[in-house]
């Protein structure tokens, strides 16, 4: 999103609240869920004060490669071994490996 419209997205929503005192607003399906495993990542890296963005972009990205690469394995033919599929396990363990990985930064 380009930071004008983003401004000016949020200019409208803190217009909207002085004048109604509310504003009605829902979060995205699986946000919450992402914005927790940032703020775990950040917590266990502990990085520093001017490196902060430069961190949630890093663990972001790879947050993202790793989607891809399980949506790639994903549309593998059903000939595939059932054992070659990732697991939820594993798919954790990969995210806490990022986060320690970043954390060594």
């Amino acid at each position: 999103m380009h930071c004008r419209t983003g401004c000016a997205m949020a200019t409208l929503a803190y217009q909207a609240c002085r004048n109604t005192g509310k504003v009605e607003a829902s979060l995205p399906e699986g946000f919450q869920d992402q914005l927790n495993d940032v703020t775990r990542a950040v917590l266990l890296g502990q990085p520093a004060r001017g490196d902060i963005c430069r961190f949630i972009a890093d663990f972001l990205d790879s947050q993202l490669d790793q989607r891809t690469k399980l949506e790639t394995q994903d549309q593998r033919p059903p000939s595939a071994s059932p054992s070659s599929q990732p697991t939820a396990a594993a798919f954790v363990d990969t995210a806490v490996t990022s986060a320690d990985r970043y954390a060594d930064v």
